[in-house]
């Protein structure tokens, strides 16, 4: 799949990219290779300090989340300040003199809000931040969204359980002219990976994940949490591959995993850590008659 252009951004953006997962140093330096050698977007919002010296000279476009300190403020003065120590932070973190792409998480809407918001359209005056973006995971966010339109980019969940929010974005998106960017592809209940819901051999599951990666960017790019190189080269190959007609009746076992008692208290023992979150997450849900 060729690159297309994303919203406001008048620039053109392949239809997969990485978000950084592992947390080894050599796994870092492999998967920003990758991404610059493949002129993929790379977000580096969980492990910004780690991978900073990895970033310095490497020639790739770099998204990360700010701080959301802001949120402790007493007023929208002190916000805008937190914000701005916030992006001096990240900058310092990652080793660059600007960010490509910088998410914001909204979490306070009052006039801290504003605060932090004059803070990052200083920021981008002077050049530390190109692109304004907004982390959509809810319809607090997407509220908000109503009443700030300075972003040209807005990420929000999507993948094959669910994507109610991202149809609830896609209007006000294609209406301000702002890039849509898709995220959490294979992460459906609580955050677990959909391969772990169904008995599958690992080649089954990497090319279910494939397949499923293609699916989803067909529409907006896609950014694919990897953990090592190998994942990585997965994820970006995905754009390459062709559609796949049956999809839906192989992710059928999946979803009905998903959506039954058995297919969570399977991970009642699990040694992994993700899959025992999972496990306790759907367990405090099932309590409480709480339904994701």
């Amino acid at each position: 799949m060729a690159p297309r252009l994303l919203g406001r951004t008048n620039a053109s953006f392949p239809p997969v990219w990485l978000s950084l997962r592992a947390e080894r140093a050599d796994s870092l330096e492999a998967i920003i290779s990758v991404a610059e050698e493949s002129q993929t977007p790379i977000d580096v919002t969980t492990l910004p300090a780690l991978c900073g010296r990895y970033l310095r000279e490497a020639r790739v476009l770099v998204a990360a989340e700010l701080p959301a300190d802001y949120a402790s403020a007493t007023g929208g003065i002190e916000a805008a300040d937190l914000m701005s120590a916030g992006i001096l932070q990240t900058l310092c973190s990652l080793g660059r003199p600007a960010l490509d792409i910088a998410f914001l998480r909204i979490s306070a809407e009052d006039e801290r809000l504003d605060g932090a918001m004059e803070a990052l359209e200083s920021a981008r005056a002077e050049g530390h931040i190109r692109w304004l973006g907004l982390r959509c995971d809810s319809r607090v966010a997407l509220s908000s969204w109503h009443s700030h339109d300075a972003f040209e980019v807005v990420d929000v969940p999507r993948n094959h359980w669910a994507d109610g929010l991202y149809r609830e974005v896609l209007p006000l998106a294609k209406d301000r002219r702002v890039g849509v960017i898709t995220s959490r592809p294979l992460a459906w209940r609580y955050g677990l990976p959909f391969m772990r819901l169904a008995s599958a051999d690992p080649e089954t599951s990497s090319r279910l994940a494939t397949l499923a990666i293609r699916d989803l960017c067909e529409d907006h790019p896609v950014v694919v949490g990897v953990r090592s190189e190998q994942e990585a080269h997965n994820a970006i190959a995905a754009r390459d591959e062709p559609l796949s007609p049956d999809l839906s009746e192989q992710l059928r076992p999946y979803l009905e995993a998903a959506s039954e008692p058995a297919g969570w208290e399977a991970f009642a023992d699990e040694g992994d850590s993700v899959a025992r979150r999972a496990y306790r997450a759907w367990k405090a849900d099932r309590r409480e008659g709480v339904v994701r």
